[in-house]
C-alpha cells in the first residue's frame, strides 16, 4: 500500500551532512523542509541491531521522541560475498579511526581480507544502487499515529 507524506517539515536521523544534502535535494522539489538530528542537537543512538533496517529504525525513532516529527532514517554499508557479508552493518567501524572515519582505511581491509582467505575474483558485493541510496534501507515515523514506513534496497555489483 503507497500512502503520501502530507506534511511539510521532516527530520533526516543524521548527523552526516553529505546525506542531508542528498535528501534535501531530493525532497525540496516536493516543498518539504528538512532538518538534521544534528540541526537538533541530537545524540546519535547506538546501533545495536544487525540488520541496516533494524538501525534505521532505532535511529528513526529515537529522533521521533526528541522531536514530536515525522523522521526518515537510513543505515547502510557494503556487504562483500567473498566476507560472508562482511563489514555490512559494521561498515562504518571498520573505517573508524582515532581522526574520523577513513573508508580507504576500510575497503583496503576487505581487499587484504579477501586476499587473506584466497576468493577468487571476480569479488561481488551487495550496496545501495545510488538511485535508490535516498530510500534504501530507510524507515519513517510519523507521530501521533506511530505508522511507518520501510525499504529495503540492494545491488549486487561486481567489487574492485
Amino acid at each position: 500500500m503507497t500512502r503520501k507524506f502530507d506534511g511539510d517539515a521532516l527530520i533526516i536521523a543524521t548527523h552526516n551532512a553529505g546525506k542531508m544534502m542528498e535528501f534535501a535535494a531530493l525532497l525540496s522539489p516536493f516543498g518539504i523542509k528538512v532538518t538534521s538530528a544534528a540541526d537538533h542537537h541530537l545524540d546519535e543512538p547506538e546501533e545495536t541491531e544487525d540488520s541496516f533496517v533494524g538501525n534505521a529504525r532505532i535511529k528513526a525513532r529515537a529522533a521521533v521522541a526528541a522531536t514530536g516529527l515525522p523522521a526518515l532514517a537510513d543505515d547502510s554499508g557494503i556487504e562483500i560475498d567473498g566476507l560472508d557479508g562482511a563489514p555490512g552493518v559494521y561498515t562504518a567501524d571498520w573505517a573508524e579511526t582515532p581522526n574520523g572515519r577513513d573508508f580507504v582505511q576500510a575497503m583496503t581491509r576487505a581487499w587484504k581480507e579477501l586476499k587473506d582467505r584466497g576468493t577468487e575474483e571476480p569479488w561481488t558485493a551487495r550496496y545501495p544502487r545510488p538511485d535508490l541510496a535516498r530510500r534504501s534501507r530507510s524507515c519513517r515515523r510519523r507521530p501521533p499515529s506511530r505508522s511507518r514506513d520501510l525499504a529495503d534496497a540492494r545491488c549486487r555489483r561486481p567489487w574492485v
